[in-house]
């Protein structure tokens, strides 16, 4: 994508704790793990997990070098989202350092997000995993850099786009780039509703 930073390997801490920073308050990851100075332990060790994904099965964007935000999208040509493919990318110790309570409300509160999509995602769809900006640097118009140039490249492939969110404000966000709700799922015992969108290329 013209403009964006392809991240290499090396990137792989730095991506992780950005995402780290801008998801420190994310409903998802404050119901699984209630302490915040936990969260601040913890999520830079999954992130890594996401990120590794990003670069083995994914496609990667960040704002630039100094990796600001970082954007991680999933073709159809890539396949699909696998256990073994999350073991791969190193799961296995996010799990052991997580701790069974912890990955028992994860567990649950991801527990909808395949229905949602097999319900309202029209094959083949690219896959917005994770778009996050650093605190610092959030308003300044890094998210939507993120995301126009690939609407933009799927507009001319005529394919859709699918994400799921677990905050509210991030719908208004991904509404105002041409998103469309298609459904908010409450989850039972708990605050969290998981709220899926679909942006669709025009039919002109």
């Amino acid at each position: 994508m013209e403009g964006l930073y392809r991240p290499i390997k090396k990137d792989l801490s730095r991506l992780a704790q950005t995402c780290a920073e801008a998801f420190i308050d994310y409903p998802l990851h404050a119901y699984a793990v209630p302490e915040r100075t936990e969260r601040e332990k913890l999520l830079p060790s999954y992130f890594k997990v996401m990120v590794r994904y990003g670069f083995k099965f994914g496609d990667m964007y960040a704002t630039s070098e100094n990796l600001e935000g970082v954007a991680i999208y999933i073709h159809p040509e890539s396949g699909p989202i696998t256990t073994w493919r999350w073991v791969q990318c190193g799961m296995l110790g996010f799990m052991h350092e997580c701790g069974s309570a912890a990955m028992k409300r994860y567990n649950q509160a991801i527990a909808p997000i395949e229905m949602l999509k097999k319900k309202h995602a029209p094959p083949p769809f690219t896959y917005l995993g994770y778009l996050a900006v650093e605190p610092r640097s959030q308003n300044r118009g890094y998210a939507s850099k993120l995301v126009k140039p690939m609407l933009d490249h799927l507009a001319e492939k005529k394919m859709a786009c699918y994400l799921e969110t677990f905050k509210p404000k991030n719908e208004e966000f991904y509404n105002r780039l041409g998103f469309k709700t298609v459904e908010k799922f409450p989850l039972p015992g708990t605050d969290l509703t998981v709220i899926s969108l679909l942006w669709q290329p025009s039919e002109k």
